[in-house]
């Protein structure tokens, strides 16, 4: 398992597709999140055959109804998302058919 992060880069964009061969030519199956609906018709002219969802994005609308009409799965972040936003999320999810999974991270701090 492999996750590249481009967020720095302003050519980020354009790496895309060779990031996608790359991982195809190495057995790697390539997804991404994307952040607007360019993205996404960016990465379904590719092939992605799954999407991820950060959970600040949870929340865009568009964005959630776009990746769900994809009907491919989708793995939701939750993190910064109150239980309304996951079900608004769930719901759209749930109506174009798809599968998709909640992930959450749970932070456990000690303090002597």
């Amino acid at each position: 398992h492999c996750m590249i992060s481009m967020l720095a880069r302003p050519d980020a964009l354009r790496m895309v597709p060779e990031l996608f061969a790359l991982a195809r030519s190495l057995g790697i199956i390539p997804f991404a999140t994307p952040f607007d609906l360019k993205a996404i018709t960016m990465l379904e002219e590719l092939g992605a055959p799954a999407y991820k969802i950060a959970s600040f994005e949870a929340v865009d609308k568009d964005l959630v109804q776009a990746c769900a009409r994809t009907g491919k799965p989708v793995i939701i972040s939750t993190g910064m998302c109150n239980m309304k936003d996951i079900n608004k999320a769930v719901n759209k999810f749930k109506k174009n058919k798809c599968d998709f999974v909640l992930m959450t991270v749970f932070q456990i701090i000690l303090v002597q």
